[in-house]
């Protein structure tokens, strides 16, 4: 959770900790393994009801994430938010 963050600088916060996890390989007792991870992000919205609505929209852009290729950023789509 990133408050008082917009949906863009929350992507590159998550764009960074994603390259962050990338970047080394563990060591293992059998040896090196490449750790990925993929993040969704979503922005508050106003008719939000619930902080579960965040979470959800969040959820739908973690496993589009992994539907597109894994290691990667997704957020959520244009527009969702209605001002």
């Amino acid at each position: 959770l990133l408050p008082e963050t917009g949906l863009a600088t929350a992507r590159h916060v998550a764009e960074r900790l994603r390259r962050c996890v990338q970047a080394p390989p563990v060591t293992t007792t059998r040896g090196e393994v490449n750790v990925t991870i993929s993040l969704g992000v979503a922005e508050m919205c106003a008719d939000d009801a619930t902080p579960a609505a965040l979470l959800d929209r969040a959820d739908a852009a973690l496993y589009r994430a992994k539907e597109n290729g894994r290691n990667r950023v997704e957020t959520v789509e244009d527009g969702v938010c209605r001002d």
